[in-house]
């Protein structure tokens, strides 16, 4: 696009007309158009058109040139439920899953341990499903763990005190036999508190 600016110029022309009395000075202005002026013009920048992939998006790389940059999922928002956290990949994301979670139609859910086929307290105990985790209530023969989560067999025979009495102490699963010596036997509840050996 060019400008054009117009300066007016004044031609004078000197002429006499015959006076009796004296000359007059007659002044002619004509305009005229100056040669085009330069205007710098700066051009606009070219982007191009990326037909990107799913999963990215045009974009400037770390070498500023125009190119095709992958989404960051995760930082969009979004929703691997309460017990995951989502980890961004090239073109997509997924969702980890802390312990106690399961991934289910692409969210964390809770998993009912009390529900396996073989429940993590064990026959030894009784199983309460809580958020993420699950807790052991035990029955007798057997403990707790330091964790809750497990039920253990209890060694009634590594106690201190031998419940046997005059016998000998066998573990099982659960609970204890005793092996009584010569002039004992074996006494169970509800006539006796414990099992052990009485003296015959």
């Amino acid at each position: 696009m060019k400008a054009y600016l117009v300066i007016p110029t004044l031609l004078l022309a000197w002429g006499c007309e015959e006076s009796a009395d004296t000359s007059h000075l007659i002044l002619d202005a004509t305009p005229r158009q100056e040669a085009d002026v330069e205007v710098v013009e700066k051009d606009a920048e070219v982007i191009p058109v990326l037909d990107c992939e799913t999963g990215f998006e045009q974009g400037r790389n770390d070498a500023d040139a125009w190119d095709c940059l992958d989404v960051d999922e995760c930082k969009q928002g979004v929703d691997c439920g309460p017990g995951g956290v989502c980890e961004n990949n090239p073109g997509g994301y997924s969702c980890k899953c802390n312990d106690g979670y399961e991934l289910v139609e692409g969210l964390c859910a809770d998993i009912d341990e009390c529900k396996l086929p073989i429940t993590p307290c064990g026959k030894g105990g009784d199983c309460e499903n809580t958020e993420g985790s699950h807790h052991c209530t035990c029955h007798n023969g057997y403990e707790l763990s330091k964790d809750k989560l497990h039920c253990y067999d209890f060694n009634e025979c590594g106690a201190q005190e031998n419940p046997c009495g005059p016998g000998t102490c066998e573990n099982n699963d659960g609970s204890y036999d005793c092996l009584c010596n010569p002039g004992a036997r074996s006494c169970v509840p509800p006539e006796c508190d414990h099992i052990t050996c009485i003296p015959e």
